[in-house]
């Protein structure tokens, strides 16, 4: 190789512990030793074997350290942990919170729904506090935060989680309701929808009101017809034909049991409103 295509050589001082000049790895002159240097970055220029050190280095954990980092010392679940494992357990939980406001973000910003990802949040959030509680951690709030994760936007996740944290009456007695679909014209309502959920349609080309009730769980409970279809014979129910349906579900089924009853005293005052309506028949 041509002399001006060499790469330059830097000039070495003395090693402070040999107190001799080597080059690093590779032979080309590429870092210097300068005094004084600090231990850890002497035992990276230096690369002559281990007799340029004087001794070894002390352990970072001794044995008793080392013993109380491995004790299963927290309890959770009814199961012992580590300090490691806890603190895994309590990032995880954080990751989770941190991911599910991002998406509650993104639906809110696109004009979607955005009460699953505020559901998701509030689970993750109990779970979280429900884990600090039986291990006694810390719980690091700054942990959980995203930079886009605001105060208006943790109100509307719980104004969205407390609209279906249970079904609701008013003073007067009758129930509220969750969903309006009345706009939707007929609308068939899913057997699992959100929980503690009050859904409200119209039939009959308007003309009838009717209600579908879920129970905590999400799934179908009841169903609440204000008219008869427009079949009286097969709903000989109460003045105008107004019935219920319930389900009931069986484990390991997909589909529930329907049966269909009269109104109860109570359910008379639940949905009194829309059995007060008149339809275009009884004007």
């Amino acid at each position: 190789i041509p002399s001006h295509l060499q790469p330059r050589r830097s000039a070495h001082r003395p090693c402070p512990e040999c107190r001799q000049s080597h080059r690093p790895p590779g032979g080309l002159g590429l870092q210097t030793h300068t005094e004084p240097i600090p231990d850890w970055r002497r035992r990276v220029l230096c690369t002559r074997p281990s007799p340029c050190r004087s001794g070894t280095s002390p352990r970072a954990y001794n044995a008793d350290l080392l013993e109380q980092y491995n004790a299963k010392t927290y309890m959770y679940n009814g199961k012992r942990l580590t300090e490691y494992e806890a603190s895994q357990i309590q990032r995880y939980h954080e990751r989770q919170i941190r991911r599910w406001k991002r998406e509650n973000i993104a639906m809110q910003t696109a004009g979607q729904d955005a009460f699953e990802s505020a559901a998701k949040i509030r689970r993750w959030q109990e779970r979280q506090k429900d884990f600090i509680r039986q291990t006694g951690l810390k719980r690091q709030a700054d942990q959980e935060q995203i930079a886009s994760f605001g105060k208006s936007q943790a109100r509307k996740v719980t104004a969205d989680v407390e609209k279906y944290a249970k079904i609701r009456y008013h003073k007067d007695g009758t129930i509220v309701v969750t969903d309006d679909w009345r706009d939707k014209g007929h609308q068939s309502t899913p057997s699992k929808y959100r929980p503690n959920a009050v859904i409200e349609t119209i039939s009959q080309r308007g003309k009838q009101i009717d209600r579908t009730i879920y129970d905590s769980a999400g799934k179908m409970k009841y169903q609440i017809h204000s008219g008869d279809h427009g079949h009286p014979k097969q709903h000989d129910y109460g003045k105008s034909g107004e019935h219920v349906h319930t389900y009931t579900w069986t484990e390991g089924q997909n589909r529930p049991k329907r049966t269909t009853r009269d109104f109860t005293g109570q359910e008379r005052t639940e949905h009194a409103d829309i059995l007060e309506v008149k339809t275009d028949d009884t004007k």
